[in-house]
């Protein structure tokens, strides 16, 4: 919904309707705290090039969203929202690329250079035009780029820099890499290489996740097979019924109100997720939209992590499962009972 919004509100302010525009980017700032800011970044840029009627619609439109804040800045600008996220560092850009590249974009990134250097030596590629200043303006890239400019620089001090949010950055990209590379001209050549390239970028998107699961973890048995030892296949621990039972009973005996885990993508682990809450009796809970309010929390880690430290600073318990003396002991000894 956020992608759609932000890419109807380019559409209105290249087409040069402040009404449509505003009113479409007053309900992208709604839908999401980044629609938001690409907004105010636009309102910027627009009155900085004294376009003042898509400047002032803009900001009209992010009227509703400002209210918003004011009225929940008490939690907004506190240290539990957003607790989960961490200050912008490398791992943020190689996540955030991999969102946009897929899985190992470093690799594909170098694949991609090696793929200007031949081309431009013979694939018959003259050279890489910069993208036109109009383009960049008219796309909606610069008011995108200022915003991811200012929303890392403010999360040095309130982190709220995350991978996933800064897809509102795809209406404006696609368009000008779309215009960029239907302007090259290559030879019979080039285009053969930029095919094969094309299919190397692909083929990790027809992976499916877990690929550590199923092809690390077969090939570690495999070398300690090949060492001589004698290797046993086992469910993860997540599945053991001893395991559940005991979760069961922790829940119980710390009189908790929900299991909180870490934030998934939808899929398999929502089906997990439901048998787990079947199983336990309690509700579940992302630790992206747990209640604040809620006294008494089980997290669902076994070693402390951020989320626990939160957890435990905030509310009652938030204790990791392994730091519980009862937990850690039933592990040990479901561990050493097995053939």
């Amino acid at each position: 919904m956020l992608v759609l919004l932000v890419a109807l509100a380019w559409w209105w302010r290249r087409s040069a309707h402040p009404v449509a525009y505003g009113a479409v980017a007053g309900l992208a700032g709604l839908t999401h705290f980044y629609g938001l800011f690409l907004v105010l970044a636009a309102a910027a840029w627009d009155g900085w090039r004294r376009r003042w009627s898509f400047s002032a619609a803009a900001l009209i439109g992010a009227l509703p969203a400002l209210a918003w804040m004011a009225y929940a800045a008490d939690y907004l600008f506190s240290s539990r929202a957003g607790s989960w996220i961490g200050v912008p560092d490398y791992a943020l850009l190689e996540e955030t690329l991999a969102r946009g590249l897929g899985l190992w974009p470093l690799p594909k990134l170098a694949l991609i250079l090696l793929l200007l250097v031949v081309l431009r030596r013979w694939g018959g590629l003259r050279r890489v035009p910069w993208p036109a200043w109009n383009l960049l303006d008219r796309s909606g890239l610069i008011p995108s780029l200022l915003m991811v400019f200012g929303v890392v620089a403010v999360s040095f001090v309130k982190p709220m820099a995350f991978s996933r949010y800064f897809v509102v950055l795809l209406p404006a990209v696609v368009p000008v890499l779309a215009v960029q590379i239907g302007a090259l001209e290559f030879n019979r050549f080039g285009r053969g290489c930029g095919l094969v390239v094309l299919v190397l970028l692909l083929v990790p998107l027809l992976l499916t996740p877990g690929s550590h699961v199923r092809v690390d973890v077969p090939a570690i048995r495999q070398r300690l097979r090949g060492l001589g030892h004698q290797v046993m296949h086992l469910p993860f621990l997540g599945a053991w019924q001893p395991w559940l039972q005991h979760l069961r009973q922790l829940g119980c005996d710390a009189e908790s109100q929900v299991v909180v885990h870490h934030p998934l993508r939808p899929g398999i682990a929502d089906r997990y997720l439901h048998v787990l809450s079947q199983v336990i009796g309690l509700p579940l809970r992302s630790a992206d939209s747990c209640d604040a309010g809620l006294d008494r929390v089980l997290p669902l880690a076994l070693a402390p992590n951020r989320m626990t430290a939160h957890l435990s600073a905030q509310q009652e318990g938030g204790l990791a499962l392994l730091e519980h003396p009862a937990t850690r002991q039933f592990l040990f000894e479901l561990l050493l009972d097995l053939p």
